[in-house]
């Protein structure tokens, strides 16, 4: 299982959950330690990383149909602002804001990826350019799902700030 927490108020609340259906008593853990997951190969990190890496590349060419490619339909997104301000979206308003414009770059930097049955976990810091100016930093978070036609987004959440970026973007 899968939680997101918002800090609302000063207070951290569960925001979203995801479940992986497990029933299996011996791997659930009941009665007994739950089993670990084991530390995903570095095929499956490739393989869940792929959908992330194709949306940032058909951010750059505003390439719509390879963004709505990347994404299960019923996807959402959710933009945590500096403010404390929640931010939910559609993947149709992600795909209209940004369309038009400089050329937008968005790179990962040292992604952690976490995989059990058919849900994944990407949580990874991240800078974002316009153009060549860098705009701002920020986590991303991203839940996907493996699906019969490979992983697919079905949530994406981020942060974003002005402050601390240059640390990585070097």
């Amino acid at each position: 299982d899968a939680f997101q927490f918002i800090q609302q108020g000063g207070e951290w609340k569960v925001f979203a959950g995801a479940d992986t259906q497990r029933r299996d008593p011996a791997r659930c853990g009941r009665g007994t330690a739950p089993v670990p997951e084991p530390r995903p190969t570095a095929t499956d990190t490739a393989a869940v990383l792929a959908p992330i890496q194709q949306l940032f590349a058909a951010m750059e060419t505003r390439d719509t149909a390879a963004i709505r490619a990347v994404f299960h339909p019923e996807a959402r997104t959710l933009s945590f602002l500096p403010d404390g301000t929640l931010r939910p979206g559609t993947i149709a308003s992600f795909i209209a804001s940004i369309r038009g414009g400089d050329a937008l770059r968005e790179r990962m930097h040292n992604p952690e990826v976490r995989i059990s049955d058919n849900l994944a976990a990407v949580w990874t810091f991240y800078d974002f350019h316009i153009g060549e100016r860098l705009s701002h930093c920020g986590m991303d978070y991203g839940q996907l799902l493996r699906s019969p036609d490979g992983w697919k987004i079905v949530q994406l959440s981020w942060t974003g700030r002005r402050d601390g970026c240059e640390r990585v973007t070097k």
